[in-house]
């Protein structure tokens, strides 16, 4: 079986060659360890949610929450990137809560009022850390929300006036920096989201201890080439953590109740990323 591979989150235009590069290193160790039908190349550009499903998965990087809600059962944990962020502790971070400069510092009085940005409604990063934010809501938000499909829409957004604040992965804020800049013009961070885990790589549910291991081992390897050491650097990778389904289950307990009105709109840009935080926008 030829199997299939992606790094969908974070996986920006100026970012495939970088993903690229990191993937091949990833698939020439594990040919080393006698593995067959590893793919040559990522899949870009789909997706994410049905190659989570498929049979033919070897390994891609999903959501915090699909991981404990759709994908439970389903997937092997594989682990998770550390990432050069000032929010990062360890394979951790939290997501920034923004808003336009100027704009009045949100309290949970004056939430009601407000009209939210989000990328989608099953988003860690997105959704969820936005209403965990807020402690004494309670898991209940109180005013407008507007799915918009993707943080960069979100962010757009912000800037256009249609929302008054927004959760945004905060990994994708440093790569927006570099690549998107103008997305975060007129824009502020006010506060952060509660600390959640990074954005788990999966593979196949079938996959067992060993072949975990040999994963585990082949990115570690690739991470220290310098070919990886290279790849890294533009990704924002600092190191990889071997992690298991149990460092995931406390944010089961983020769950929350949805909000009294909610709209969707899917404003995409020919110029927009599309698609968690990252390129598919669901972390």
């Amino acid at each position: 079986m030829e199997w299939r591979a992606s790094f969908p989150m974070y996986d920006f235009p100026w970012l495939e060659a970088a993903h690229d590069s990191l993937w091949s290193g990833i698939a020439e160790g594990l040919v080393r360890r006698g593995w067959t039908g590893v793919p040559s190349a990522l899949t870009h550009g789909d997706d994410a949610h049905p190659l989570w499903h498929e049979q033919e998965l070897l390994l891609s990087q999903s959501c915090g929450w699909p991981l404990v809600d759709e994908l439970q059962g389903k997937v092997a944990t594989i682990g998770a990137f550390e990432y050069d962020i000032a929010s990062a502790d360890g394979p951790t971070c939290r997501s920034q809560i923004m808003m336009r400069c100027g704009s009045s510092l949100p309290t949970p009085e004056s939430l009601s009022a407000m009209t939210a940005a989000v990328n989608s409604l099953v988003s860690l990063s997105g959704w969820i850390s936005l209403v965990r934010a807020f402690p004494e809501l309670d898991g209940v938000w109180p005013g407008q929300v507007i799915v918009t499909g993707a943080h960069a829409n979100s962010l757009a957004m912000l800037q256009a006036g249609d929302a008054d604040l927004a959760a945004v992965d905060a990994v994708s804020i440093a790569q927006f920096s570099v690549g998107r800049p103008e997305l975060l013009a007129g824009l502020v961070v006010v506060g952060q989201g509660p600390r959640i885990p990074c954005l788990p790589i999966i593979g196949p549910l079938s996959f067992g201890a060993e072949q975990r291991a040999d994963v585990r081992s082949a990115i570690d390897e690739a991470l220290s080439s310098r070919a990886g050491i290279e790849a890294a650097k533009p990704l924002l990778i600092k190191r990889f953590h071997a992690r298991d389904y149990r460092d995931y289950e406390p944010v089961q307990a983020m769950s929350i109740r949805s909000a009294e009105g909610i709209s969707r709109t899917h404003r995409l840009s020919a110029g927009s990323p599309g698609g968690s935080a990252g390129a598919t926008e669901s972390s």
